[in-house]
């Protein structure tokens, strides 16, 4: 589907919501179109779009999606999403079944990207805001898109060594815990685009 297209469909949507009492046949015009639109986006990221109206349709939570697995069970977490972080939320799995994304449509886009980035990176993810319109409510809503962050593990073995990785890896920010153990391993978000990652301690052998 070519951009031109796309944004015909996009501002389609948009005529469609601003007419009240629009009835059945504008209703399922609606619907199809946002598919299309949702599904055009998953092809070209190579996912598979989640109808989560169609029967036997599989979402997935955050653990799923930071693990990048099927499915995956915590007792502890739900799926962690409310309106401030991906309202109106959209799934999608890698050609394999695996969790690849969850898009949110935000009313609060352009002008507070960063408290998104916050929030993702409190989750092990990344947040992104391509130039792709939103099919919920085009014009009064943007998209962001949450994937698995860029992870790394490195055994720490002293303090020297992590702040040397740090400066090698020319992070602008991090999280180190209060009681930080000179050997263990640790999770490394990277920096990619100069946005910041942080270090977050996993586990200690």
């Amino acid at each position: 589907m070519k951009d031109s297209e796309i944004y015909q469909k996009a501002d389609r949507i948009g005529a469609i919501l601003e007419i009240s009492n629009r009835g059945g046949l504008l209703d399922r015009e609606l619907s199809s179109l946002r598919q299309e639109l949702a599904t055009e986006y998953a092809r070209r990221n190579g996912w598979k779009y989640i109808d989560k109206s169609a029967r036997g349709a599989s979402t997935f939570n955050l653990k799923a999606l930071r693990e990048g697995k099927v499915w995956a069970y915590s007792r502890h977490e739900g799926y962690g999403l409310d309106s401030s972080s991906a309202d109106h939320p959209d799934y999608f799995r890698t050609t394999d079944s695996r969790a690849a994304a969850i898009i949110g449509h935000s009313y609060n886009l352009p002008g507070h990207e960063n408290n998104f980035e916050k929030w993702a990176l409190s989750q092990g993810l990344e947040a992104s805001f391509p130039d792709y319109p939103s099919w919920y409510s085009p014009r009064r809503t943007k998209i962001v898109t949450y994937t698995r962050a860029d992870i790394r593990t490195i055994k720490i073995e002293s303090m020297d060594q992590l702040q040397q990785y740090l400066l090698s890896t020319e992070l602008c920010y991090v999280k180190i815990p209060d009681k930080i153990l000179f050997t263990g391993e640790y999770e490394i978000y990277t920096q990619m685009e100069n946005k910041q990652r942080f270090l977050k301690h996993w586990r200690v052998k």
